[in-house]
Order: C-alpha cells, then sequence, then structure tokens
C-alpha cells in the first residue's frame, strides 16, 4: 500500500477504534497498489451512521494524543471533522 510512514503510523494507532461501520475510503484506498504513482495527502475515514462521526473522531484523538501527537482541529461539524496531526515535524490532515 502506498502510504507514507506517518500515515501508516497514525492507521496503526486507530485501527482499534474501526468497526464495521467505520471504514478508511478514498485516495488511500483507490491507490493503495504498490506500484501506484500516487500517495495520498491525508487519510479519508467514513461511517454509515451520522451519529459516529463525532464519537469516532474524538475517540481518535484521544488515541493519538495518547499516543504522543499533536492534533489541531480544522473544522467540526455534526457530520465531517478535520484536523492536522503533527508528530517528530511531520505534519498530515486526517478526516
Amino acid at each position: 500500500m502506498p502510504i507514507s510512514d506517518l500515515q501508516n503510523q497514525v492507521l496503526r494507532c486507530i485501527a482499534t477504534n474501526r468497526d464495521a461501520k467505520s471504514y478508511l475510503a478514498g485516495a488511500t484506498v483507490l491507490h493503495r497498489s504498490s506500484n501506484s504513482p500516487r500517495y495520498s495527502q491525508d487519510i479519508d475515514l467514513f461511517h454509515d451512521v451520522a451519529e459516529s462521526v463525532a464519537l469516532c473522531a474524538e475517540k481518535d484523538a484521544t488515541t493519538l494524543l495518547s499516543a504522543g501527537f499533536s492534533l489541531e482541529w480544522l473544522l467540526r461539524t455534526p457530520t465531517f471533522y478535520r484536523a492536522v496531526l503533527t508528530i517528530d515535524n511531520q505534519q498530515m490532515k486526517i478526516e
């Protein structure tokens, strides 16, 4: 899967927070082939139930903060959350 080391670290941190109604989508999945010419710039997480968005975003934030990441919320609505994660002078977005 053509993901950066930082994306890999984030995905491993929040893996236990996923369930059948919470899944990875977007360019990270579309370009998962090891020979893909494109890497995703962020991680896109989706939920089948709108009420799960805030609960999962907050749980992921707590998990990532506990793992040593800094987190800055850029957007928080009932159905969409976006944050910038920072660790070891590396940054990425998670939505």
